[in-house]
């Protein structure tokens, strides 16, 4: 699994990632776990599936508007499993 919670520069309250990093893994056709994934979806179905589903329904939130939070749990989540 990449590296969820570190990433390129930006603010401190990103842990590091800038608005620029979260969009590329939204475009990205890979997921964290290495397995395909739709572009403009967050994770692969599995990882998503394995998701409690508020933290499913944060993912929906826009970019700037919970977004990235919503991915950096899902990300730690995951990483727990």
């Amino acid at each position: 699994m990449r590296d969820a919670v570190n990433g390129r520069r930006g603010n401190a309250g990103q842990r590091g990632k800038d608005q620029r990093w979260y969009m590329e893994q939204y475009k990205s056709d890979e997921c964290l776990c290495g397995r395909p994934k739709a572009r403009r979806y967050a994770f692969c179905f599995r990882c998503y599936a394995s998701l409690p589903r508020d933290m499913q329904r944060a993912l929906w939130r826009r970019f700037g508007q919970g977004y990235e939070e919503a991915y950096d749990a899902a990300a730690v989540y995951l990483g727990s499993l």
